[in-house]
């Protein structure tokens, strides 16, 4: 079993198909939404996020306590 080479049953398939769909929502909706999106980019919390994401990618290690639980 180890010693033979396996045939490769995905050769030449899709695997993944990516099906795209139109949704229509009200104009309304659609700029609350986009206020919604703007206030929580601006937000500390956000901000702080990003930073933590950006410190674990570093690989910097944190205790909760560092964290601020």
């Amino acid at each position: 079993m180890f010693g033979k080479k396996r045939k490769n049953i995905y050769k030449g398939r899709r695997i993944l198909k990516v099906i795209m769909n139109t949704v229509t929502i009200p104009r309304v909706d659609f700029e609350k939404m986009q206020q919604e999106l703007n206030v929580l980019r601006n937000s500390k919390l956000y901000k702080r996020l990003l930073e933590f994401e950006s410190n674990i990618a570093a690989g910097k290690k944190f205790t909760r306590t560092d964290l601020g639980f």
